[in-house]
């Protein structure tokens, strides 16, 4: 009997015990707790503190691959960026190199008047015969801009051409006129050049072109001797230019 008292009393006192080191001893009680969690299931993200885990905490078959991508991110192979990988409007000027866009990568048309600094063009810029008339303002060739003896009556004359005479008898120190009936234009104010096409007598003179009082679209043509004796002209060619006033 007294046996049975003796195993009872220690068998209270050793629960005592164990309850006083389960109470007293929280941290004791949690690693007991985490065993048995651990035993039954897996812990989850959800019961990890965001940014507690650190490089000890991961095993080889973590930190091997992030070392390798590590390094491979430090830099890009040639060649490996694709149009595709670029995203548009995400290349900006300050990331081309200077005199790295070519004629090759511009695309036909392109390139627009507002994309080309005022006065940057120059004559090496422009293939030959690039400007025509179209592209010249009004008023904008001046003298200065046109080679010297580079123009022809084509390029002055608002009507040219030829007339055939015969001219009648003309006495010594008189003048014989020839009326032209060709130009299509009014000659009021204007210029008109005229140029026998054959060698023209040294005793006569072209003395005036002037038109014709009564039809402001003739002119007449006059022929002065200028000897002491009467001339018969042959037969003979007027080349005539009318340059606008």
């Amino acid at each position: 009997m007294h046996g049975t008292v003796h195993l009872i009393a220690a068998s209270s006192i050793g629960a005592l015990v164990a309850s006083a080191l389960w109470v007293g001893s929280p941290v004791l009680a949690g690693q007991l707790d985490m065993t048995a969690r651990a035993k039954g299931k897996k812990v989850t993200s959800a019961q990890i503190k965001d940014g507690t885990i650190r490089r000890a905490d991961l095993g080889a078959e973590v930190t091997v691959p992030l070392d390798k991508a590590a390094t491979a991110l430090q830099g890009v192979p040639d060649n490996a960026v694709t149009s595709a990988k670029v995203a548009d409007g995400a290349v900006t000027s300050a990331k081309v190199a200077d005199g790295a866009v070519t004629s090759a990568k511009v695309a036909d048309g392109a390139v627009t008047s507002a994309k080309v600094a005022d006065n940057s063009v120059t004559g090496t810029d422009l293939a030959p015969n690039s400007v025509g008339s179209s592209e010249l303002g009004d008023n904008t060739v001046a003298g200065a801009n046109v080679v010297n003896g580079s123009l022809s009556s084509l390029d002055v004359a608002s009507e040219r051409g030829t007339d055939s005479r015969d001219p009648l008898l003309i006495p010594a120190g008189t003048c014989g006129g020839e009326i032209v009936t060709d130009p299509t234009l009014p000659l009021t104010n204007d210029i008109i050049v005229v140029t026998p096409s054959e060698e023209l007598d040294p005793r006569l003179v072209i003395s005036s072109v002037q038109p014709r009082p009564t039809n402001n679209t003739d002119f007449v043509i006059n022929l002065c001797n200028i000897s002491a004796v009467n001339l018969n002209p042959p037969p003979m060619q007027f080349a005539w230019a009318v340059i606008e006033n």
